[in-house]
């Protein structure tokens, strides 16, 4: 069941004055970019696959002063967001407001305590990947989450099964834009890509079919927009009795990590090397692309994030040291 409180959200950057419920749902927003940018580099090719609505981008992390690639900085700042990623918006704004009364941070550490022991520690756990998934849809593409899967975990070391995220954006036209969110880190861009799309593939076709995946009907069990009047009026949108349930857009962000050795400094870099990575980078879009035709994906709305790392392992283990979380042995045998 749902449970909300009565009071308002944080105010957004992207909050329209013309219409409350968009300014509402982005009051829910839980993790802003403050920060974020300046630890990637700017888009080296934000383009537009084909003539289609899949929009690729790709981002290389900053380089620091020692000329490495910034992963424990992108680890500590993922780290502090763990609170938002976790715990349901009515429980910290509890917390808020018992700070307010004693101003005890233990409120807080209470909740970020619970909030690190939630995570598995198993060797190749997704929930780093997840958790980058989280505050990108939320700061890049303004999409509040619906639903808090960490929160509803029985057990650390289970993984939750089913779509890394759902999020959501409403549109002035009365429409509510779904995202499906997929997070695949391989040292392969492209077993990456074909992951991530092979996993969202059948929520996007069945969401087409009037199907209500089982995430869905999660999502709407265990809502919580902070506000009770959002959250009544997001809940219209899965409710089949409602009109506003056929105002649903189904949509998909996949975010891709994968390792690549000499990473690249842009900051130094000559126009040589610049343009060596801008080819990888045309490789990586041209590969996504006969991904998507190939699972005849092309007529929906997809967001292609690349991310490449030095090691995609070393920024598992990164994450998992800032959460406080000593990751088990590598298993014997390759993972399937």
């Amino acid at each position: 069941m749902a449970n909300d409180v009565d009071d308002g959200g944080r105010e957004s950057e992207n909050e329209s004055p013309h219409d409350p419920f968009v300014a509402a749902l982005n009051s829910a927003l839980k993790s802003s970019a403050e920060g974020l940018n300046e630890i990637f580099h700017q888009d080296l090719v934000p383009l537009r696959l084909g003539e289609e609505s899949i929009n690729f981008r790709c981002n290389f992390l900053a380089i620091d002063g020692t000329g490495s690639a910034e992963v424990g900085r992108l680890a500590r700042w993922l780290e502090g967001r763990i609170i938002h990623y976790c715990i349901p918006r009515t429980r910290i704004k509890k917390a808020h407001r018992r700070f307010e009364k004693d101003g005890d941070v233990r409120h807080f550490t209470d909740l970020q305590r619970e909030a690190r022991q939630l995570f598995s520690d198993v060797h190749f756990s997704g929930e780093p990947g997840e958790l980058l998934l989280f505050c990108l849809l939320e700061s890049w593409i303004g999409a509040p989450q619906l639903l808090s899967k960490m929160a509803i975990k029985s057990n650390s070391r289970m993984h939750f099964h089913g779509i890394d995220g759902i999020h959501a954006r409403a549109t002035t036209s009365g429409a509510l834009e779904l995202y499906w969110g997929e997070a695949k880190f391989h040292d392969s861009p492209t077993q990456a890509m074909d992951d991530a799309f092979k996993s969202v593939e059948p929520y996007l076709i069945s969401s087409r079919k009037g199907e209500f995946p089982r995430d869905l009907l999660l999502a709407r069990d265990f809502l919580d927009m902070g506000q009770r009047k959002v959250t009544a009026k997001v809940m219209k949108y899965f409710d089949e009795y409602e009109p506003e349930s056929r105002k649903v857009e189904y949509k998909a962000v996949c975010l891709v990590g994968f390792s690549q050795d000499e990473y690249p400094n842009f900051e130094t870099a000559t126009r040589e090397i610049s343009d060596v990575w801008k080819a990888k980078v045309e490789v990586w879009r041209s590969r996504a692309l006969s991904t998507v035709e190939k699972r005849q994906l092309k007529k929906f709305d997809l967001e292609l994030i690349c991310l490449p790392f030095p090691d995609v392992d070393i920024f598992r283990d990164r994450m998992m040291k800032e959460i406080g979380i000593e990751r088990l042995q590598k298993p014997a045998q390759s993972r399937p």
